[in-house]
């Protein structure tokens, strides 16, 4: 045995080629080089950068600091750490196949061609740590990183190892290559490459990132925020907890969100989708795939190819798209949107099948609501409660029966609601709303509506426009809004508001309440309008508001109230033989309100104007009668009650011209 000791200058101390001994090396200090040869041979470099050559036989390799490189042969061989926990080492392997050691305080030692052949003769088979030996066989089977971040390499481009690689704590970026590896992150956000071949990569803590890559790989994203990429390959992949995004690539893929609000998109290939648990985003990409959306308010579109998707639990939104696909709802509220298809679509939801423009044939189970594309679209709602929305384009929306709800959106739109009580929108342009059967409330919106209420108690709202409004039977509440609107009550009990703008009132049959505007009640409207209020047929109650407005109560006894402005009351034919209508607000003087008999009354030029029309008091009020043909009391008939005005006389009125005849 010979011991060979240096300084601390860089030695090359070598022992004699010739003679296999057991031989001692101690390099001190210095960048040295030690070569054993032969023999059972310890080797400590010391302080330095250091080459250590066992040569054959059993050797030992002491490290204590610098970079130091072994070149090993042959033999059952190890490397002993004196200053350190196995936690405080990691391992790595590079293009070249070395076993990289790293240690704390930029340190590292190199094991040339460690990985270079699974027979290979430079292998290290031990390390000592604390006095304990572990053999080194598995460093095949895995690298441990530490709390730091670390970079981990598997095998070369063309070696044969299978690697399991660990990152420990830190933020790490670990990389297969390879055969099939097996890679966990750990702690800390990391990204994990599977390289070639089959690979199994888990993410642990932290929000990571895993790519397969080539190869059939199998990917677990565990606790975090996770992405996950499976390449080429027919890939399996579990999110895990937390909110993730799932991309299969290339091949027939398997995605599992799990927990958390996921985003899985298939990719190319026949791929299964699968949510999980909360409200996840599914997209099956090209390929015929199947999706499940599991709990949750989900997401699912198909994509490209013949797909199945059910939305399961939860309100979820299918999006149609192209392929002859199968598409059922599930449990919960669910809504169909053809908003990406680009074209116009003919679409019956009772009918459960439909052959869309461009011949593909769908069907579809437990679908409850519609969302249109951007063209001119057909849809029918089925005798259940439906949500349609148009979208953009000239529209057709049908509820048929149930209590539906129709957006027209953009577009000159046509909205029925049919049977059931409905809600119609109108949207954007000039449409036109149809409630149909049932207690509806009709909303025009911006644009010059035309909506009409038919049967039941229904509430219209003109909004802004020039809009038209028909109650139809039943008792209606109509409210013009905004622009200059023509408001009809139809039949039965209605009540009329034209809001702003200069608007005509209709009651209709039945007995109506007119409001000619809300400018008091309603600050939304603060414009006075010059309305016309008709209350035609019923005892109707008719407020003109604000403005210059004309006030015509019809048959029947109204109530008529003008407001503010210089009112006309106005009567026609149809006044006549009828209970006679209480004026409420009369206002005298020059720049006070009008009555005007002219359409009643055959007066002319050359006529004596008391045959035709007189006034009576009668306790605080004025009765205003009239004779038609002017023969005389004889053909009396009370037109109007001016309410708290006992004193009028026509040739007051007629001097401040407030009596048109």
């Amino acid at each position: 045995m010979a011991t060979y000791t240096g300084d601390s200058n860089d030695n090359n101390l070598a022992a004699d080629s010739q003679v296999d001994a057991d031989d001692l090396f101690y390099g001190m200090d210095g960048n040295d080089s030690l070569s054993a040869y032969g023999g059972n041979d310890l080797l400590d470099g010391g302080m330095g950068d250091d080459n250590l050559y066992g040569g054959d036989d059993d050797d030992i390799y002491i490290w204590s600091y610098g970079f130091d490189r072994i070149y090993d042969t042959h033999g059952i061989d190890r490397i002993r750490f004196t200053m350190h926990s196995l936690s405080d080492i990691s391992f790595s392997r590079n293009e070249t196949s070395d076993l990289l050691i790293s240690v704390p305080g930029n340190n590292q030692i190199r094991v040339s061609n460690h990985f270079a052949t699974h027979t290979s003769a430079y292998r290290i088979e031990y390390i000592e740590v604390g006095g304990t030996l572990i053999a080194l066989q598995n460093i095949d089977a895995w690298v441990y990183g530490n709390d730091e971040g670390n970079v981990l390499r598997g095998d070369a481009p063309t070696a044969l190892w299978t690697d399991t690689m660990y990152g420990g704590d830190g933020n790490d970026v670990i990389y297969g290559y390879t055969l099939r590896d097996i890679l966990y992150g750990q702690d800390g956000n990391d990204r994990l490459y599977g390289g070639s071949d089959g690979d199994e990569l888990w993410g642990g803590n932290g929000n990571d990132q895993l790519f397969g890559e080539e190869g059939d790989d199998v990917l677990y994203g565990e606790l975090g925020n996770d992405d996950l990429s499976g390449g080429d390959g027919t890939d399996l992949m579990y999110g895990g907890d937390g909110d993730d995004t799932l991309s299969g690539g290339n091949g027939n893929d398997t995605l599992y969100g799990d927990s958390g609000q996921d985003i899985l998109n298939g990719g190319a290939g026949a791929d299964a989708l699968y949510g999980g648990a909360n409200s996840d985003v599914l997209n099956g990409g090209s390929g015929n795939d199947i999706l499940y959306g599991g709990l949750g308010d989900d997401t699912l579109d198909g994509g490209d190819g013949d797909d199945q998707v059910f939305g399961e639990a939860g309100n979820d939104i299918l999006m149609g798209s192209l392929g002859n696909d199968y598409i059922d709802g599930g449990n919960g509220t669910d809504t169909i949107n053809f908003i990406q298809v680009n074209y116009g679509i003919n679409f019956d939801l009772a009918a459960g099948t439909n052959t869309l423009s461009n011949g593909d044939t769908q069907i579809y189970v437990s679908i409850e609501n519609i969302r249109g594309t951007y063209h001119n679209d057909v849809i029918y709602g089925n005798g259940g409660t439906n949500i349609i929305y148009g979208g953009s384009g000239r529209d057709d929306l049908f509820g048929n029966g149930g209590n539906d709800i129709l957006y027209g959106e953009d577009g000159h739109d046509r909205l029925w609601g049919g049977d059931g009580n409905d809600q119609l929108y109108g949207g954007l342009l000039n449409d036109q709303l149809y409630g149909g059967n049932g207690d509806d409330f009709l909303y025009g919106e911006t644009g010059n509506d035309y909506l009409f209420g038919d049967g039941g108690n229904d509430t219209l709202f003109g909004a802004q426009g020039n809009d038209q409004l028909n109650g139809g039977s039943g008792s209606d509440t109509l409210w013009g809004g905004i622009g200059n609107d023509i408001l009809d009550g139809g039949d039965d009990l209605d009540v009329l508001y034209g809001e702003e703008g200069d608007d005509i009132l209709r009651g209709g049959a039945g007995t109506d309440y007119m409001y000619g505007d809300d400018r008091y009640s309603n600050p939304a409207f603060p414009n006075a309008g010059n309305d016309e209020l008709y209350g035609e047929g019923g005892s109707d109650r008719i407020y003109g508001g604000a403005g210059d407005d004309l006030l015509d109560g019809g048959a029947s006894s109204d109530a008529l109230y003008g407001g503010s402005g210089r009112d006309t009351f106005h009567y026609g034919t149809d006044s006549l033989n009828q209970p006679y209508d209480f004026i409420a607000d009369f206002e005298l003087g020059p720049n006070g309100d009008y009555i005007d008999i002219s359409d009643v009354i055959d007066y002319g030029p050359g006529d004596v104007l008391s045959d035709f029309v007189w006034l009576q008091p009668t306790n605080f009020h004025t009765r205003l009668y009239i004779d038609v043909d002017g023969t005389g009391p004889q053909g009396a008939q009370i037109l109007a009650q001016i309410q708290n005005h006992p004193t009028l006389d026509v040739a007051q009125l007629l001097a401040n011209g407030q009596l048109i005849v």
